[in-house]
């Protein structure tokens, strides 16, 4: 499914669908960051006793939050994607969901948040423009052999890195090695090659 803010990234030049998917993203970022505010509080409350008022538990906040920040740091690198290359918007963004996924990057290795929070710092540093330091994060992920799903992002931040250095040839090679290993390709990786 493609929604309004892949189509933006897709069509930067369409300005009527940049500007809408950024106004969405404009209101969706401040919810979810008072979403993380509220549930910081809700697990400080939670620490006195076994559950907060709501009936949840200390952990079962804590995965919320997780999710939530997730979700945060992932809309952060969406309205970065729809930002042109230099523009300060763009980097502000990035540099937010770097901090974002930092944080959960260092998490419980084999956890879910904390493969995809590795990946997504991945894709800040190629947002970045620093594929050497993209392309190290990759390989590091790489030797830790990842779950399929987490896999298939890896690859396509790594074709993306290869295709915005000007190395397509590379690009389309790495992907077609993995299609070799993977059949079928994911709809992710199959819209790269």
């Amino acid at each position: 499914m493609c929604d309004e803010h892949s189509l933006a990234e897709l069509a930067p030049e369409n300005e009527s669908l940049v500007k809408k998917a950024v106004d969405s993203l404009s209101s969706a970022i401040p919810a979810l960051r008072e979403i993380d505010r509220t549930l910081n509080a809700a697990a400080l409350k939670a620490r006195a006793r076994d559950v907060d008022a709501s009936g949840l538990s200390l952990y079962e906040i804590r995965s919320l939050q997780e999710t939530a920040r997730f979700t945060l740091g992932s809309l952060l690198l969406t309205q970065a994607r729809i930002f042109p290359r230099g523009n300060a918007e763009r980097a502000a963004s990035v540099l937010d969901a770097e901090e974002i996924f930092r944080r959960q990057a260092s998490g419980v290795p084999g956890e879910t948040v904390t493969w995809n929070a590795r990946v997504a710092m991945a894709e800040c540093e190629r947002l970045k423009a620093d594929p050497k330091s993209a392309l190290a994060i990759i390989a590091g992920i790489e030797k830790d052999d990842p779950p399929a799903d987490v896999r298939d992002r890896l690859k396509a931040v790594h074709a993306q890195t290869l295709f915005d250095t000007g190395r397509p040839d590379e690009a389309l090679s790495l992907l077609l090695a993995y299609q070799k290993q993977r059949m079928p390709l994911p709809p992710e990786l199959q819209f790269l090659k």
